[in-house]
């Protein structure tokens, strides 16, 4: 829950607990009106429109619920900041995780984002960590799945991982942040890991229709990482380790 991570985190000294939780976090407003958001470990795709004054953003989501407003407080080239009441934060917490949406946040009557433009840019949305076409392994279907659609879903999962190095590697990144998104798999320096069921099982099974078809995509997953993996000694770069090793479970899916 969000308050217990924040209870978490309030012994760091000098970092406002708060703003710990949004570390990872991103909101993508794209030219053809679509957004992108990472929020809590979750992440929201839909539709964007300004109002005709420009001081409220409305975001539509493709699961038929009411749209979500938010107040523009400043606008810039640089800067956007938005304000948001608790009842409509509830409704956009509760999209994905009504459980989260409880004590930590909603004391207080209007909670302000303020979001900065970043240099990270993409040649072709294929490459983008943050693009729908990327992210459809985590959006929990509407039916049940067959087998050969549940290990699309598992490969997805891994394409999705194996691009978030991808990216660093050709973006020279300082750090890779995992915390925006599940994953049983653990890469480190020394190889690479893979978490318990129960450790992943809440979290995992918001990516698979319901909890037995989670598990079964699970037992996908370690079939394949179960099988040989090398690893890559001679390679410093860690990502490039990291890769090769993404790399490695993806080929013992097939």
């Amino acid at each position: 829950m969000i308050s217990e991570k924040v209870k978490e985190l309030k012994d760091i000294q000098g970092i406002d607990p708060y703003q710990q939780v949004f570390l990872g976090s991103k909101f993508i407003l794209r030219s053809n009106k679509e957004f992108d958001m990472v929020l809590f470990d979750n992440y929201y795709h839909g539709n964007w429109q300004l109002n005709d004054t420009r001081n409220f953003l409305q975001l539509s989501l493709p699961n038929g619920s009411k749209s979500i407003l938010l107040k523009v407080d400043s606008i810039t080239n640089e800067v956007l900041q938005l304000k948001i009441d608790s009842a409509n934060f509830i409704k956009f917490i509760g999209f994905r995780n009504p459980k989260d949406a409880v004590e930590g946040w909603f004391d207080k009557r209007m909670t302000t984002f303020k979001f900065t433009i970043n240099n990270e840019h993409y040649s072709d949305v294929s490459l983008d960590p943050y693009s729908i076409n990327n992210n459809r392994w985590r959006v929990r279907p509407q039916q049940p799945e067959t087998p050969q659609q549940l290990k699309q879903r598992v490969m997805g999962h891994l394409e999705f991982f194996r691009l978030l190095f991808t990216d660093a590697i050709k973006n020279d990144k300082d750090f890779v942040t995992y915390n925006w998104f599940v994953c049983p798999l653990t890469p480190a320096n020394n190889g690479i890991g893979l978490k318990n069921y129960k450790k992943v099982k809440e979290a995992w099974e918001d990516c698979f229709y319901d909890t037995i078809q989670a598990k079964q995509g699970y037992d996908i997953l370690w079939k394949a990482f179960d099988m040989e993996i090398k690893f890559p000694e001679k390679e410093e770069n860690k990502y490039k380790r990291g890769q090769n090793m993404v790399e490695q479970v993806i080929r013992n899916m097939d």
